[in-house]
Parts: structure tokens; sequence; C-alpha cells
């Protein structure tokens, strides 16, 4: 039961990290964190999910310039839901291997702290982290964190893939285009809560540079970190009012 509920909290964190410092501000700037925290939350994540930064940064700028077309590397309208859901990572892997460091550069060339995050990049560098990330769970609960380590790298890809394939398939859609937002409820709330945010896709994609999806008064837990951060001088929003809430038109199925 307690390593059930460490994993749960495990793969929460993931998700966190990744709303928070991937998604909102190393890939649209939305809120820019202390440096020492982004490199730290950078290690964490590509010890916990093997995600190295930059490659994720550039497929997510060609998801948001190239929406449900072919060249989106993980769309659920060109790939199939089923095949988002459970192979995001591996889409990603495709596409990098396709496209090579090169497409990885130009797609990323003015990302803050570059250097490190290409250092980040290098496969030595991906695989020591991951591998010392794995030792730890190890050296901690034996065995058993061997286990612990990988169903919480499944659990947290399963939501990523989530994510990714409902957010263009299910529930409303807020604007036109091809994302969605979840239809009102406790239980999307309550999954909403969960993403921290990231279920409300189709906010996000209409206004990408806001750290807040949550344009019509919905609760996104990623934003409310982002303001905590904030309060503790350990993050900024730059422009003006760029993470207000906007009103947002009438949902539409």
């Amino acid at each position: 039961m307690g390593l059930a509920f460490l994993m749960a909290s495990l793969v929460l964190l993931d998700v966190l990290v990744t709303s928070v410092l991937y998604h909102r501000s190393l890939a649209h700037r939305a809120v820019i964190f202390n440096r020492w925290l982004a490199r730290s939350l950078t290690v964490y994540m590509q010890g916990m999910a093997f995600a190295p930064p930059l490659t994720w940064i550039a497929t997510h700028t060609l998801h948001h310039a190239h929406t449900d077309t072919p060249r989106d590397p993980y769309s659920p309208r060109v790939h199939g839901f089923l095949a988002v859901f459970f192979g995001t990572a591996v889409l990603v892997s495709l596409w990098r291997r396709r496209h090579g460091g090169a497409a990885v550069d130009r797609l990323t060339r003015s990302v803050p702290d570059r250097a490190f995050l290409a250092f980040c990049e290098r496969r030595p560098a991906c695989f020591a982290i991951t591998g010392s990330f794995i030792a730890a769970f190890v050296l901690a609960f034996g065995w058993l964190g061997l286990l612990l380590y990988v169903l919480q790298l499944i659990g947290f890809y399963l939501i990523v893939g989530w994510a990714n394939s409902a957010g263009h398939t299910l529930g409303e859609r807020p604007f036109h285009g091809s994302a969605t937002n979840r239809s009102p409820g406790v239980l999307p709330a309550l999954m909403n809560a969960c993403m921290f945010g990231e279920w409300l896709h189709g906010y996000h994609h209409r206004y990408p540079a806001r750290a807040n999806f949550g344009m019509a008064g919905e609760f996104d837990a990623g934003y409310f970190v982002c303001r905590v951060l904030a309060r503790l001088h350990l993050a900024t929003f730059p422009g003006a009012r760029a993470h207000d809430p906007i009103p947002a038109p009438a949902r539409t199925r």
C-alpha cells in the first residue's frame, strides 16, 4: 500500500514538473524559473522519465505550429488515438531519429540556458542521469525499487499520452481548431487537477503564451504552483498580465 501511494505520488510529481517546467517555461516561456531550480527540475525529469529537454521542446513546438497535420509529431488525428495514448514517447523518439540533431537545434535555438539543456540532451548524460536515479531506487527499496521506477515511468507516459490524445479528440471545443477541453463535471474536474491543468487543452492551444490554462474560471493546479513559486521569488511571469484569465467564448462541441 505504501509503495502504491509512493508510485502515484511520483507519477503526479512527474506530471507537475513536466507541466510547469518543460511545457509552460521551456517550451512557451509563459513563466521563467530561477535558473538553479530549472536546472534541478530538468535533471529530475531526465532521471525519472528519460526525457531529453531539447527534443521535448522541439517536438512540442512543431505540435503547436502544425497541429493535427502530418508534420505534428504526435497528433491523434494523424497517428491514431491509441498510438498517441500508449506511444507518445515512441513517436517523439522516431521523430528525433528521422530528423536528427540539426532539426532539434533549429527549433530550440533561442531557448534560455541552452548550453545546460544541450548537455542533458547528450546520450552519455541521458544514460548517466537516468542510471543514477534507477540505482538510487534500487539502493533505497531493493529490487522492488526497480519495479517502482518502471511503474512510475509507465504511469507518467500514460498520462502524457492521454493528454495528447484526448486533448485533441474528446470533450468540448471552445475555439475553432483541433484542441478540446473536457466537459464540466466532478470527474473531469478531478482529472484536470491530477493533470495540473493540462486537461484544458483547447484554451492552451488558443493562447499558448499564457501560464494560466483556466481561462474561464477553471482551477489550474499547475498555474497555482507557478504562482506559489513566484511568491517565493523562484519564478516570474514575463509580459504585462500574461498570466491572467481572459474571458472565454461559449463552449461548443
